[in-house]
């Protein structure tokens, strides 16, 4: 068997480990590494999350990349300014936003 290239975009954190599918995602990895080339790319609401999936993932991953979530404390202004901006974007630029919402950020 070939090694293989494998790119998993988990659309929550891994860690801290609170559910049963994060527990599922993290083995798969971890399985999938013993015989191909694995990156991870979640999203990360705090640094507490960064900081604890950069040291879980660094021995099981081959890179490990962190998507900044837009709204991480679930702000109703936050909220308003994002829904703002869409609508100034999506208007008068004809720019779709829902195309750029994420920023893969090497840290």
């Amino acid at each position: 068997m070939s090694i293989k290239k494998i790119f998993i975009v988990n659309p929550i954190s891994l860690f801290p480990k609170v559910m049963a599918s994060q527990e599922r995602t993290y083995n798969m990895i971890k399985r999938l590494s013993k015989d191909h080339i694995v990156n991870v790319a979640t999203y990360i609401k705090s640094n507490y999350q960064l900081l604890e999936s950069q040291s879980e993932l660094k021995n099981v991953c081959n890179k490990f990349h962190s998507i900044p979530v837009i709204n991480p404390t679930n702000s109703f202004l936050r909220r308003a300014f994002h829904r703002a901006r869409y609508q100034i974007y999506c208007n008068f630029f004809a720019i779709h936003l829902n195309i750029f919402t994420g920023e893969i950020i090497n840290r």
